[in-house]
């Protein structure tokens, strides 16, 4: 992924390379995606799919307010930044619940996941 860049440069047209600075940003997000994995998993053992839909919706929103407010001041970039922003607080919304769950303590450290 350190050279999404410079495969997309050898593969794609001139056209496209001027979104190549996005590719960083667009691996972070499938990064935060993986993250969340690890919290939405236990949720989903520990029976509490609910949780995880609220999560996703309010993500989704605060994604589209983000596109609303971004996209026309900086284009592509604030779709990208919006979506990066988006993911990350539903990751953290994720762990929050988890990490504050009554049920079962959580048996993961978030930073150890994160590094």
């Amino acid at each position: 992924l350190m050279f999404s860049r410079e495969v997309a440069q050898v593969f794609a047209n001139e056209e496209y390379w001027s979104g190549l600075p996005l590719i960083p940003v667009l691996v972070l997000v499938i990064y935060c995606t993986y993250i969340y994995q690890f919290a939405v998993n236990y949720e989903f053992f520990k029976s509490q799919p609910r949780i995880v839909a609220v999560g996703t919706v309010i993500a989704g929103v605060l994604n589209i307010i983000l596109n609303s407010v971004m996209i026309p001041h900086w284009g592509m970039y604030g779709a990208v930044g919006a979506t990066l922003l988006s993911y990350v607080t539903l990751a953290l919304m994720h762990f929050i619940v988890v990490k504050h769950w009554k049920l079962e303590k959580y048996p993961l450290k978030i930073l150890p996941v994160i590094w």
